[in-house]
């Protein structure tokens, strides 16, 4: 078999393989209790794709190259008797080297697999590829991607397939952060105002003749034990030094560390990013702590409503808690979309329907078309009760023969077609050839087979260097293509 390539760089299919290597090779380690019992051991772990273009930019971006070049310069023009100043750029030198080292590191390059080099060689001529799984994938698809012959190559791999979509898992799976309980804080309180370095209003440009508004800071994220760092931040027996202290005291009780309480007190009150001072993991996750609650501290020092506005917010956490445990019912579609209806209108109280609804939609991976998306919104805000209405047929007579159509239906604003919202219906991508297609797109050919071909390779190859990783201990992966 032979095809014709070129050696045309592509647009590299980061992202589809990302996606691709997440879902089917990002598996924890397990192993068994006495008992017999499963459990994880280790973590799945995280797996970046991205483009060697991708990070050159970011370090172009960063300057580093410019920086160390001017600080090269300054260190050349100083004279050697100048030791206390040529130490000091020669750190600066060092600490602007590390970081742009850090981009680099521990990649896991693609391109240098010697498959990928014989593949980009090989010009679409077989008779170069000596790599034997290549070579032998190469010569099983043969010119024409045959799904059956696709499907048994795919099954070898043993990836676990989808056997049913759990709905109310991924219901359940959207509350595992604190992305929902952020925004009831931030609608729940009057917030300062953003101030510039010269501490004076920063303004928000209007359009036409309006006045100008002071732009607002908003919490961007939450501290560890937020709800109690806040409950003791309206209670006037507290200061930032008791919470803050009270905190730690309790970290190192709940999770069993074992330090000296004031001692690793002293070392957050000390600690110096700058200082090459070394740290105990434990210390490290201690004053990582206090650094976090003091940052959250010295913002909410500054809101000024804080004590009177937090029953509100305390009222929507129990709004927002007894939400979280309704459970949609999936006896059938319409019975799911008419209690998904109802949950997510539940929300409209705490202005966080939209958004559920949103994310419920793009986790859950239900292909709904724009305009369904739509009506269902509708349906929701309205809360008409969800009709789900089979597709009507009729008779056709085309050259002498009949057949059925399917026939052009009007529908009431509360009816969904079964094919438009069959939400249960598994579709399973491990076998969508397209896929592989894209992935193996690392440089054009003319050829689809090639392209799948190399993908599985690929796939063989990162699955391989995973588990080895993994049993390392390695838990974080970044492929470069």
């Amino acid at each position: 078999m032979s095809a014709t390539a070129t050696q045309k760089q592509t647009s590299k299919p980061t992202k589809s393989f990302e996606k691709f290597l997440n879902t089917y090779l990002a598996k924890p380690v397990y192993a068994r209790t006495k008992q017999n019992k499963p459990i994880i051991k280790k973590n799945a772990p995280k797996i970046i794709v991205k483009s060697l273009s991708d990070i050159d930019a970011k370090s172009l971006k960063e300057g580093y190259q410019k920086k160390l070049t001017e600080l090269k310069l300054k260190y050349d023009s100083l004279l050697p008797s100048d030791a206390v100043g040529r130490k000091a750029i020669q750190e600066q030198i060092d600490r602007l080297q590390a970081s742009q080292d850090k981009l680099y590191a521990n990649l896991i390059n693609i391109n240098n697999f010697e498959f990928v080099k014989e593949f980009v060689s090989s010009n679409g001529d077989i008779n170069k590829i000596t790599d034997p799984e290549l070579r032998g994938y190469l010569s099983l698809i043969g010119n024409k991607v045959e799904k059956e012959t696709f499907k048994k190559l795919i099954d070898k791999f043993k990836f676990d397939k989808i056997q049913k979509k759990d709905l109310n898992a991924i219901y359940k799976s959207l509350f595992e952060d604190n992305k929902y309980k952020l925004k009831i804080f931030n609608s729940s309180f009057t917030h300062p105002d953003m101030k510039n370095k010269q501490n004076q209003p920063v303004y928000r440009k209007l359009k036409h003749d309006k006045e100008p508004e002071v732009m607002k800071l908003y919490l961007k994220r939450f501290c560890k034990y937020f709800d109690e760092v806040l409950a003791m931040v309206i209670n006037p027996q507290y200061s930032s030094q008791q919470i803050l202290a009270t905190i730690i005291s309790n970290h190192i009780k709940l999770q069993q560390l074992k330090v000296d309480t004031q001692d690793v007190w002293n070392k957050c009150l000390s600690y110096s990013p700058e200082a090459k001072v070394k740290y105990t993991k434990e210390e490290k996750e201690i004053i990582n702590l206090y650094s976090s609650v003091k940052t959250i501290l010295d913002e909410l020092k500054e809101y000024p409503n804080l004590t009177v506005e937090y029953p509100k917010y305390v009222e929507k956490l129990k709004q927002f808690e007894n939400i979280k445990r309704m459970v949609l019912e999936t006896s059938d579609v319409q019975s799911f979309l008419q209690s998904l209806s109802r949950i997510i209108k539940s929300f409209e109280p705490l202005e966080l329907n939209d958004i559920i609804l949103g994310d419920f939609i793009r986790v859950g991976n239900l292909k709904f078309k724009p305009e369904i998306k739509k009506k269902l919104r509708e349906c929701i805000i309205t809360q008409q009760p969800i009709m789900v209405v089979k597709q009507e047929y009729e008779t056709k007579s085309e050259k002498g023969k009949e057949k059925k159509i399917p026939k052009k239906m009007e529908l009431a604003s509360n009816q969904f077609l079964e094919e438009d919202v069959n939400v249960f219906e598994v579709v399973e991508t491990i076998y969508d050839i397209d896929k592989y297609d894209r992935i193996g797109k690392m440089c054009k050919t003319a050829s689809k087979p090639w392209h799948v071909a190399l993908a599985l390779r690929l796939i063989k190859e990162c699955k391989l260097v995973i588990q080895e990783g993994q049993l390392a201990g390695q838990t974080q992966f970044t492929f470069i293509m």
